[in-house]
């Protein structure tokens, strides 16, 4: 049984799709057909992969419906769309409290993201000022601190 198989077994209360236990459920699987240690790591790692391949896959079907406009007789209503928590729900089954917890969702992971991108952009901008010409960094601390131990 692959990846999505199982998922379609691990349904919740609510509609939603249980990731987690989907690839449990894949792990023990490849478990039961190995024996050996090294062969059940294997098994943790293809089932780990599956769902990563899966998530990219239902990502992009998820672009593309966003890209629709809304309650579109066209859109694919069982794409997947994840809450967080290793949850995901179809997106035709998708109410008013799921879509604020998406929105919740997507709003933190963009300000993080932008938070991140802002502390490296800045974090260059000021190293980019501090080097001379064709200088290194390891070189630019050696300059401005000069037998001090870059690393401490």
């Amino acid at each position: 049984m692959t990846f999505e198989e199982h998922l379609e077994q691990h349904r919740n209360e609510d509609g939603s799709y249980d990731l987690a236990a989907a690839e449990q459920a894949r792990i023990e699987d490849l478990r039961a057909s190995y024996t050996d240690d090294d062969l059940d790591r294997l098994a943790v790692k293809a089932a780990a992969q599956e769902r990563r391949q899966w998530e990219k896959r239902n990502q992009g079907d998820l672009r593309k419906l966003m890209a629709q406009s809304a309650l579109s007789p066209e859109l694919e209503l069982d794409v997947m769309v994840p809450l967080g928590d290793s949850r995901v729900v179809a997106y035709g089954e998708m109410n008013r409290v799921r879509i604020q917890l998406r929105k919740d969702l997507r709003t933190k992971t963009h300000i993080d993201e932008n938070r991140a991108f802002d502390d490296e952009m800045t974090h260059w901008f000021h190293t980019d000022h501090l080097l001379e010409d064709d200088e290194t960094i390891a070189q630019a601390i050696q300059r401005f601190h000069g037998g001090e131990d870059a690393a401490a």
